[in-house]
């Protein structure tokens, strides 16, 4: 089968890939596949099973073979949508299923995951030229943290307490693991702000300054960026609005390096999401003293 190609210049998610765009280039063809199968076998298992742990949303029961059924009618379209780049649309089909009730639980794991396993493929098959798979996958990511805001604020009061900043390190594009932290705290009762699009750097101090937060996040991909995550955290408390904020960290040179959280300067340090929860409930006492 021909490779389907597409340009570089469609509407929706507007070239936001799984990397972000200015960084395209340096996605390897290899790197293909195990994108897809990071989205499909580690990212949706990990949000299904925090929906199973935290999950307090109201939806209308079905039978196991009703839901499959709905999978199955509306699974094709939602693939072709991705393909075009067309998150709009994407989110208001998905936003049909999840009324029709069909659980988040099963969006991820029946309808996203399968999407990623496909990409993919097609791009293993030649089936997809580079940006077309490309930008499915970072359609996926997109449809991922805005399904996942959009049903927890519609089933969540916050507790004004228990707010966090979350950002990444310069350039770094580790993107999946953000994504999992965030929903985690979104389900565990916390209001996150930033996420993916929000960097160390200008943009985070003057957030930090303007706004009073407990504890802010902060995750770090490669030894790189290590030394850039270490001089901005003195800048980050010294700017502040709340003087005993607290700061954990997280990302693969951490976890890869457990105490180096010390080194930066960060109050704390996690290895998953889980892991990240239950260690910004213990800094949020200090965080009132």
């Amino acid at each position: 089968m021909p490779k389907r190609t597409t340009s570089s210049g469609s509407s929706g998610t507007r070239g936001t890939v799984v990397f972000e765009s200015e960084h395209i280039d340096s996605v390897g063809p290899d790197d293909i596949k195990t994108l897809a199968a990071i989205i499909e076998q580690q990212v949706i298992p990990d949000l299904a099973r925090a929906r199973d742990q935290y999950d307090r949303l109201e939806s209308p029961r079905l039978t196991s073979r009703e839901i499959r059924t709905l999978v199955a009618h509306f699974y094709p379209r939602i693939v072709e949508m991705l393909l075009d780049d067309d998150l709009a649309q994407t989110l208001a089909l998905i936003e049909d299923v999840l009324k029709r009730g069909v659980p988040v639980q099963n969006i991820y794991l029946d309808l996203l995951g399968p999407a990623a396993r496909q990409f993919g493929q097609m791009w293993l098959d030649d089936e997809l030229d580079f940006f077309g798979v490309t930008r499915g996958l970072g359609a996926i990511q997109l449809a991922l943290t805005r399904i996942g805001d959009q049903s927890i604020a519609e089933s969540h009061r916050y507790d004004d307490t228990r707010r966090i900043a979350i950002a990444r390190a310069p350039n770094a594009q580790h993107f999946f693991g953000i994504i999992t932290v965030r929903e985690f705290f979104l389900l565990g009762g916390w209001e996150v702000v930033g996420g993916i699009d929000l960097e160390v750097g200008d943009d985070l101090f003057k957030l930090v300054s303007e706004n009073w937060f407990p504890l802010i996040g902060i995750s770090a991909g490669i030894d790189a960026q290590v030394s850039e995550v270490a001089e901005a955290i003195p800048h980050i408390r010294e700017v502040a609005k709340n003087g005993r904020m607290g700061i954990i960290v997280g990302g693969p040179v951490f976890t890869n390096n457990p105490d180096m959280f010390n080194a930066v300067g960060a109050d704390a340090m996690a290895t998953d999401a889980e892991q990240a929860l239950r260690e910004a409930e213990k800094l949020l006492e200090h965080a009132f003293e």
